[in-house]
């Protein structure tokens, strides 16, 4: 995709697409699915109303009928992300205008949190290199709702940093300074840094006009309608895993996947234990764990195989986790041994959840579309239904280095001659006496060249039969090397030649990607990627 560039996918009647998936969802769960809508928009308002500083939505929870209302979602990790991920959320508002929606925005709080890094270009234009620079001190890796501030005065030096790395490659008005003043009074100790990364980002969103509801995944995952559908997984542990399998291999035959872990592994089963979907860890010790199930007679019996046990009712279930909150913040009134458990959807699974009991819409950038293929899979032979069409979402959008790219053809041509001067070097010679006779300057070639070119002709003009081949070969490859010496100052030009295109075409490639955090580039982005959604609806029914 070229810089500015949009892609949506379908990208004609977006209408037919809600209309649909509004008739599938009339007859799917509809208890479910009403409670879940009213839980959600009830914890999205809740949250989005929670940060003094930022206007609020215009509709209070009365508002709201889970019945009648569209609900128009993404989501991703909080993180600085590139634009293209950023796009959704311009798209979210616009689709949910045009569509006469509510949008929201989920953080993904529930995944691991990779990085604390993000890549900024160093050194010149000409000979760029990517430095990572560390917004906070390294920790063990976390769910980002795991994950706490560690040195506030490092990370306060975050833009000192960039700014030091990238010297005079990035400009002075970059979103990064608008970014961070808005984060500035969001890092605290005690929070949760990638809700406080998120929230400096919607701030800077809203103080732009946009103005979509956002809720932590970790929110939805402590309310019933979660439990309810954690319910239908575990009550057949079994069955759901062969599922989950079989369409995993059919993707990844599809695919022409060869890697058993792209793009996620097989669930495991160990004994009677039955690896689920989903993550689980405690308050003690952190870092998410495969959750694993097993169905004994009217007990269903969750595992983390490493100290975590919970035993439950299987009638009861959704309702004892519920009871027990399932969550890192349960209180120590409630049952011992559930009382500092979190149980999380890993990544498809939190989008085949929100796809089937909450959207009307949701929204996926290219890399959720492609793996949802496989959650479409799992939904259809697991629940039996119709799965939910989703919108692709997500635009090109490069830093403003002014950067030649050289042509394809030009270190082909290149290539070409340098094996002329090996091959035919006697055309090579031709080519330069006449240049020279043109231009009046006197050629200064080896006095021999031309009778060895003449000798070479007369050995291609009569190839001998099979016996003499040998020794003829040879001869001709002697000549070659000859009248090859005799170009090495050309070969070396060439080569100068072509090593300055292939560092210009990796400097533009480096610098061009569309991979840089947001934060990096000016601000007119903002302006660019509303202006990019708002087209999209121009040009709808």
């Amino acid at each position: 995709m070229a810089d500015g560039e949009v892609l949506v996918d379908p990208n004609g009647d977006l209408a037919s697409t809600i209309r649909e998936n509004q008739s599938l969802f009339a007859s799917q769960f509809s208890k479910i699915r009403r409670e879940a809508r009213r839980q959600l928009i009830s914890a999205a308002v809740d949250y989005s109303a929670g940060d003094s500083t930022s206007p609020k939505y215009p509709l209070s929870q009365q508002d709201f009928d889970p019945d009648n209302m569209r609900l128009f979602l993404a989501g991703h990790q909080p993180e600085l992300f590139h634009p293209g991920v950023w796009f959704k959320n311009y798209f979210l508002s616009s689709l949910a205008k045009w569509g006469n929606g509510i949008p929201v925005n989920l953080i993904i709080d529930s995944d691991q949190c990779k990085s604390s890094s993000i890549m900024v270009p160093t050194g010149s234009v000409k000979q760029p290199v990517l430095q990572p620079i560390a917004i906070d001190e390294f920790q063990q890796s976390l769910p980002f709702e795991n994950v706490p501030w560690r040195n506030i005065d490092y990370v306060k030096g975050f833009p000192h940093r960039v700014k030091k790395a990238s010297g005079s490659l990035l400009g002075n008005e970059s979103i990064l300074n608008t970014y961070w003043n808005e984060l500035d009074d969001l890092i605290q100790p005690d929070q949760p840094r990638g809700l406080a990364i998120a929230r400096a980002r919607q701030r800077v969103e809203q103080r732009n006009g946009l103005n979509n509801l956002e809720v932590p995944v970790s929110k939805i995952c402590q309310e019933k309608p979660f439990f309810d559908f954690l319910e239908m997984i575990l009550k057949s542990p079994l069955d759901f895993q062969a599922i989950h399998n079989e369409c995993l291999h059919r993707f990844r035959s599809v695919n022409r996947l060869r890697s058993k872990t792209h793009p996620v592994p097989d669930l495991a089963k160990l004994d009677d234990w039955v690896e689920t979907p989903f993550w689980i860890w405690s308050s003690e010790i952190q870092e998410r764990r495969p959750l694993y199930a097993k169905a004994s007679g009217n007990r269903v019996h969750l595992t983390d195989l490493d100290g975590i046990h919970i035993k439950l009712e299987k009638e009861r279930l959704s309702e004892q986790l519920l009871e027990c909150g399932a969550s890192i913040n349960a209180t120590a009134q409630k049952p011992e041994h559930l009382s500092s458990v979190s149980i999380r959807p890993r990544a498809l699974t939190t989008t085949l959840f929100v796809r089937l009991f909450i959207a009307d819409v949701f929204v996926h950038g290219i890399g959720g579309a492609k793996y949802d293929a496989l959650t479409d899979d799992i939904i259809t032979r697991y629940f039996g239904v119709t799965p939910p069409n989703f919108i692709t979402a997500t635009s090109t959008n490069q830093l403003p280095f002014c950067l030649p790219l050289p042509a394809d053809d030009e270190i082909k041509t290149i290539n070409e001659q340098i094996r002329k001067t090996q091959v035919k070097p006697e055309l090579c010679y031709r080519e330069l006496e006449a240049n020279a006779a043109k231009s009046g300057v006197a050629s200064q070639y080896p006095s021999d060249w031309l009778q060895w070119a003449q000798k070479k002709a007369g050995l291609l003009s009569s190839v001998p039969q099979e016996g003499g081949r040998k020794t003829w070969h040879q001869e001709i490859q002697s000549l070659n090397s000859r009248l090859s010496e005799g170009l090495t100052w050309l070969r070396d030009d060439l080569i100068g030649k072509r090593e300055m295109l292939q560092r210009q075409r990796d400097a533009f490639r480096l610098l061009k990607s569309r991979e840089f955090s947001f934060v990096l580039h000016p601000q007119d982005l903002i302006t660019k990627l509303g202006e990019s959604a708002t087209k999209v609806f121009s040009q709808c029914d």
